[in-house]
């Protein structure tokens, strides 16, 4: 997130970016996007019309629900089955944020593991 900002003593002065601002609603944005991630398909996280509104003690959400206070709006979930990789794509009118779940199960481990051999130069 970038500040804008004007020359105070010549208002005809367009705007210009600030690149060095630090904003914690777009940090707190961020973790928020990083957590919700996991949430689809994950019966552990995930609400939905046929389940248990909690989990041992967890209530289950549903990604509209986590995000309905933010300015992001969910454009897209991905899902690969073969790899268990999950990705949510979120907008704003000033950026894209895209979401990637970090490793879930057993597909996603070997998936992790698996090592290719290429030659490197320089």
């Amino acid at each position: 997130h970038r500040e804008w900002h004007t020359d105070e003593h010549d208002p005809s002065t367009p705007l210009a970016m600030r690149k060095n601002v630090f904003v914690m609603q777009t940090q707190i944005q961020m973790i928020n996007c990083a957590w919700v991630a996991y949430i689809p398909g994950n019966p552990k996280e995930e609400k939905t019309d046929t389940n248990s509104p909690l989990y041992k003690g967890r209530r289950r959400v549903r990604v509209d629900e986590v995000m309905e206070e933010s300015k992001l709006k969910l454009i897209n979930y991905v899902c690969d089955s073969m790899t268990d990789a999950h990705m949510l794509i979120f907008e704003d009118r000033d950026r894209v944020v895209v979401s990637f779940s970090g490793t879930r199960g057993y597909r996603n481990w070997i998936h992790n593991i698996e090592v290719y051999r290429t030659r490197w130069s320089e």
